[in-house]
């Protein structure tokens, strides 16, 4: 089961435009991989690009803030550290 929602989550949230059923479908699974593993810098690194792209910036930063805690610690991608840099110059 979290091989599906993993692979799904990322299909939706990386899409380059969604549509605004596809969000919230991306932010469900996000929230399910979430769930299923907690403290998971790449998991919380989709829902804070789901919540940016539904315009939901607090949310968006929250979990931004919480995966590069996380990856800072971890030191596991340099590539998801990249990606939680760049969306906080988004964030601010």
């Amino acid at each position: 089961m979290l091989r599906r929602v993993r692979i799904r989550r990322c299909d939706l949230a990386t899409k380059e435009n969604p549509t605004p059923e596809e969000l919230k479908e991306a932010l469900e699974y996000s929230k399910k991989a979430n769930d299923l593993n907690e403290d998971n810098a790449s998991y919380l690194n989709t829902l804070a690009e789901v919540y940016l792209k539904l315009g939901d910036k607090s949310n968006a930063k929250k979990f931004n803030d919480m995966a590069k805690k996380i990856e800072a610690e971890e030191k596991k991608d340099a590539e998801l550290m990249k990606g939680i840099s760049e969306r906080e110059g988004k964030l601010k």
